[in-house]
């Protein structure tokens, strides 16, 4: 049954072709809702050590499928400046 929802929402398995289109749809990563909507169905490092951690998986499930804006100072700050650093480098 899981395999079958991961198959239809196209998370297991991607072409080059399409994780080309997936970056070019994505750029801007904060700024962009397609962005968002890739993070969501998609395992990432920040998400990885926790399912590793695993203790109540209903909250893990939940966790993962639900996603909550951070609006931390350093986030913002980060954000912030982006534009500028990537100028400069």
């Amino acid at each position: 049954m899981s395999d079958e929802f991961l198959a239809d929402i196209n998370v297991t398995t991607i072409t080059r072709e399409e994780a080309e289109k997936i970056k070019m749809d994505t750029l801007g990563q904060y700024n962009n809702q397609n962005w968002f909507r890739e993070r969501r169905v998609r395992l990432h490092a920040s998400k990885f050590g926790r399912i590793c951690r695993v203790k109540d998986e209903q909250k893990l499930c939940a966790d993962l499928l639900l996603y909550k804006k951070v609006n931390a100072a350093t986030l913002e700050n980060r954000r912030k400046f982006e534009s500028v650093a990537v100028h400069e480098f």
